[in-house]
């Protein structure tokens, strides 16, 4: 073999050997990533789950006012239709026996106009709040609820849901509340709760 023959053997040989090194390399930065981890599905509210968990998400939500030791709450405002579609499960009514024996369901229309009444005698009087003039009607009253039912909501940590409600004392009385609550172990655990407005 002449010295040329043998320079481009040579040559040959170098370059298979660099892209029998190069090609692995392309090989493992051209491969397809690896899929996403799987993504958490929507949480998709039914009839069934809700008359299972409503009442005790709401009770442990409320937390110590629904066990106070003398007074009474009136919740009486009709929670409103959301994207979770509760309206159309028939799920917007509070809980008939939801073991909070200090929050009483009260009609949405005869509260009201009870409310509109005091309200207007109040500002007549000169008084500062209407519950005087709405403990004759309910006894013991110390505050009436605006509750909203509970949202569901799945994350990377498991099963969650939030309520919100606010305390109404009369014009420009009253505050605003958002309890976060975490399923762990088949039991609800209150996680916080928030002030969300004050008047």
């Amino acid at each position: 073999m002449t010295g040329k023959r043998i320079a481009v053997w040579m040559m040959l040989m170098l370059g298979v050997s660099a892209a029998a090194m190069v090609l692995p390399l392309l090989k493992e930065r051209s491969a397809i990533p690896p899929p996403p981890p799987d993504e958490i599905p929507h949480f998709v509210l039914t009839r069934e789950f809700a008359l299972q968990h409503d009442a005790t998400v709401l009770r442990v939500a409320l937390g110590d006012r629904c066990h106070m030791d003398a007074g009474l709450l009136i919740a009486a405002s009709a929670p409103k239709d959301r994207m979770d579609g509760r309206q159309k499960l028939g799920l917007l009514e509070l809980p008939e026996d939801w073991g909070c024996p200090s929050v009483r369901r009260e009609r949405p229309t005869s509260f009201r106009e009870h409310v509109d009444q005091c309200l207007s005698r109040m500002m007549r009087d000169g008084q500062h709040t209407p519950l005087p003039c709405l403990q004759r009607w309910y006894p013991g009253l110390e505050a009436w609820i605006s509750l909203d039912m509970p949202r569901y909501l799945l994350d990377s940590q498991g099963l969650s849901a939030t309520v919100d409600f606010g305390i109404h004392c009369g014009p420009r009385c009253g505050s605003g509340w958002r309890s976060r609550l975490r399923l762990r172990n088949g039991v609800w655990h209150l996680v916080g709760t928030e002030a969300t407005w004050i008047s």
